[in-house]
């Protein structure tokens, strides 16, 4: 009888165990998940910043390329002197719309649509993610992400013939292949 209950409290107590495993698990990845995310945004605003601080000085500048531009004009008579301004006024206009207006947010969305749309543009082969969400120790066969890598392995070894004489049909038109 004592055996019985002693095996008894010993399953539920590793019952306990692995459930709390788990969850601490699943609050490790979303930690991580957390802590990526502030450290992307961390980033964003460390590249506006960087941006801010390059208006300090590109401000001045195009100031200055401006009244040196016009002066050359005026002097010349000639409007072929202030084509300088044509690039000079795109550039500043791109900063100024990434340090102070809406620009990062478009970047963000135009990122998210990548994403959504074309992944396959994406390919980071060696850093997928091994992580199974819940884990499943009872499940023997590998993750997904390490079957399409096996995948990709199989099919890139039989192809690379004939994907380098693609890139060189690309990069050299006028030859032909042997």
């Amino acid at each position: 009888m004592g055996s019985f209950m002693s095996s008894a409290v010993r399953s539920d107590w590793r019952e306990s165990q692995e459930r709390q495993a788990t969850t601490m698990k699943s609050d490790m990845i979303s930690q991580q998940v957390e802590l990526a995310r502030r450290m992307a945004e961390r980033q964003m605003a460390l590249q506006v910043a960087s941006v801010r601080e390059l208006m300090l000085w590109f401000v001045p500048f195009a100031i200055t390329s401006y009244a040196f531009l016009y002066r050359g004009y005026r002097k010349t008579n000639s409007w072929v002197v202030m084509f300088p301004l044509i690039p000079v006024t795109f550039g500043f206009a791109y900063q100024v719309h990434y340090a102070y207006g809406n620009k990062t947010a478009q970047i963000r969305a135009l990122a998210e649509k990548i994403m959504a749309n074309e992944a396959h543009m994406m390919a980071v082969p060696e850093w997928q993610s091994t992580a199974q969400f819940p884990p499943n120790p009872s499940d023997p066969s590998p993750p997904p992400a390490l079957q399409a890598h096996a995948s990709n392995q199989t099919a890139a070894s039989g192809s690379s013939i004939k994907e380098t004489a693609d890139v060189n049909a690309f990069h050299y038109p006028n030859t032909r292949s042997a």
